[in-house]
């Protein structure tokens, strides 16, 4: 028979994490210039009569590294696709959930696979989520591997986080996400932003930074080296 296994008490304390990375989060998006690169994507997604709209959000998506071995033709068509799909959005949408998270995620996936008839087996988990913060910065997880191998860890040293185990990737990832976000909401809101208006931006650093796959938190020398994740 295996014995139950024995409570313990809180392995690590994740409110100093987030203080002690805060900083660090908030100069890389600094340094890297994301505040001016997310500002025109945020513009080209929100303005349908922005004329360089598609061209703006190609760049963003490019820069994130999410268009790699596409042709010029799918990009074109993964743009477009995107930004229709913002078009029909509805802009009060509560995203606060995971379960509507994902269900809004879910149906940008579709979006992007039914956008070329060459592009149905694609992985877009990464692609739709950095498109689906475009659309809702305020609320939306921005999942990559890196942040999900800091939450890989953390959910199981985490009191109270309940992961699931079911559902898409991007579903468990955003479980724990929510969880962690909203256990630790009043910690994050008392921090200083600067003139930077995401928290949930600079908690997706924070995991970011976390999850990086170093012994140490350096920050990369070039951005462009760790973006395809």
């Amino acid at each position: 028979m295996i014995p139950e296994r024995a409570p313990i008490p809180p392995m690590i304390d994740f409110e100093a994490v987030i203080r002690h990375f805060w900083p660090k989060a908030l100069q890389t998006i600094q340094e890297w210039k994301d505040m001016e690169n997310d500002e025109k994507a945020l513009e080209a997604v929100a303005d349908r009569n922005l004329p360089t709209r598609q061209d703006d959000l190609r760049n963003w998506l490019r820069s994130w590294a999410v268009l790699i071995g596409l042709t010029n033709a799918q990009r074109e068509k993964i743009t477009q696709a995107v930004l229709e799909w913002a078009d029909g959005r509805g802009l009060q949408r509560d995203l606060t959930m995971p379960e509507s998270m994902a269900a809004a995620h879910a149906q940008l996936v579709n979006a992007l696979r039914n956008s070329s008839s060459d592009l149905e087996g694609r992985d877009f988990t990464v692609l739709a989520s950095k498109a689906l913060w475009l659309c809702y910065p305020y609320q939306v997880a921005i999942c990559d591997s890196y942040a999900k191998r800091a939450l890989y860890v953390v959910s199981k040293l985490e009191e109270g986080i309940a992961p699931i185990t079911e559902g898409s990737d991007y579903h468990q990832f955003v479980q724990v996400w929510e969880n962690l976000y909203t256990k630790h909401h009043d910690t994050i809101e008392s921090l200083d932003m600067g003139a930077y208006p995401y928290r949930v931006r600079v908690f997706d650093r924070i995991l970011w930074l976390i999850g990086q796959p170093y012994y140490t938190d350096r920050l990369p020398r070039d951005p462009k080296d760790v973006r395809a994740t």
